[in-house]
């Protein structure tokens, strides 16, 4: 799971509210919103994290810190883990 996965599955649980309750308040896709949570999303737009950040009730800087270095670099679509070649 991703940093990203586990600040969105601890606010998730804390609210005892289910994927399918969480993904409507953020006004994203079930299957988006599980994915992001389990780590099976590898993208995200500016657009989804923005709705992200409102439904989860938080600042989108605490979003835009748990994920990796330089991703916001990519353009369009947010990569939600590190460059594999960029880690070694």
């Amino acid at each position: 799971m991703s940093k990203l996965g586990d600040l969105i599955k601890a606010i998730r649980t804390e609210q005892r509210l289910t994927h399918a309750q969480m993904a409507a308040r953020c006004n994203l896709s079930h299957g988006l919103f599980s994915g992001l949570e389990t780590g099976r999303r590898r993208y995200l737009r500016q657009q989804d994290l923005d709705a992200l950040a409102a439904g989860l009730g938080i600042p989108l800087a605490d979003l835009l810190a748990s994920l990796p270095p330089g991703a916001l670099n990519h353009g369009t679509y947010i990569p939600l883990y590190p460059d594999k070649k960029e880690a070694n």
